[in-house]
């Protein structure tokens, strides 16, 4: 999961958070970067878990499956989404472009 050293570092993923389907309820994906963000720097293998959530760029990655799952506009026509690898085939066969960089 990307490591933010600061608050104004986590300012992508607040950005993402704003327009979350989940509104204002806690989002498991928040709450665990909130209890383990720096815990990861000093933990590989946490840090590696916690990256299928947020990627090193800050991109959450289950934004898109969950806007796509209640019916929101998951993309402007041509962007590319990145995603992990585990996420591919189910997000191409809703019809999103994706890439696994």
């Amino acid at each position: 999961m990307a490591y933010f050293s600061n608050g104004s570092d986590g300012a992508i993923l607040d950005r993402q958070c704003l327009d979350c389907p989940l509104g204002d309820g806690p989002c498991p994906i928040a709450v665990i970067h909130a209890i383990y963000n720096y815990d990861q720097c000093d933990v590989p293998k946490l840090r590696e878990a916690m990256n299928i959530l947020v990627n090193e760029d800050g991109i959450c990655q289950m934004r898109y499956p969950i806007r796509g799952a209640v019916g929101y506009n998951t993309q402007v026509k041509e962007e590319v989404i990145p995603v992990m690898p585990a996420m591919k085939e189910w997000a191409e066969k809703h019809g999103l472009k994706v890439t696994t960089k």
